[in-house]
């Protein structure tokens, strides 16, 4: 049987949880191995996106750019190990990449087509009005974007 690859990226949250959940049964009964993506946001001294800053944990500091450093990429890092453990639990073969990217959406698509991917499972965060406008739409950029079939879960 020709091994599948399926591209879970995950940022941590619980539509993210669920569809890390969703992709790595699909994985279990198709004897696929999974990719397990965290995007970290690069800083950026003056944005509209600070709740990034409180999603890996921070207070603001004069040693914020240092310390985002540090949170993200141990934020990343406990995201990932948790997909790991998980598809290890269920016997999945699991690896995973973290990088750094103002634009999710744009990583995803790359990692998918880079590591030969069949298949990118994603969850939908469901933003609309002024949260879709500020935050845009990942999910719906890796429809329009993605060469290999995307299985959104709600």
């Amino acid at each position: 049987m020709k091994t599948r690859t399926i591209l879970i990226p995950t940022d941590g949250s619980k539509a993210s949880r669920r569809a890390v959940s969703i992709g790595l049964a699909l994985a279990k009964s198709l004897g696929a191995r999974v990719i397990a993506l965290h995007v970290i946001p690069a800083f950026h001294t003056f944005t509209c996106r600070a709740q990034l800053l409180l999603s890996y944990g921070m207070t603001l500091s004069e040693n914020t750019a240092p310390a985002y450093t540090t949170a993200a990429t141990a934020g990343a890092e406990k995201i990932l190990d948790r997909v790991n453990r998980a598809a290890h639990a269920l016997g999945v073969k699991c690896s995973t990449v973290s990088v750094v990217d103002d634009v999710p959406a744009r990583v995803i698509v790359e990692v998918s087509g880079e590591r030969k991917c069949e298949l990118v499972v994603m969850a939908s965060h469901g933003y609309s009005g002024i949260e879709r406008m500020l935050l845009g739409s990942e999910t719906q950029h890796v429809l329009t974007h993605s060469t290999v079939p995307v299985l959104v879960c709600k």
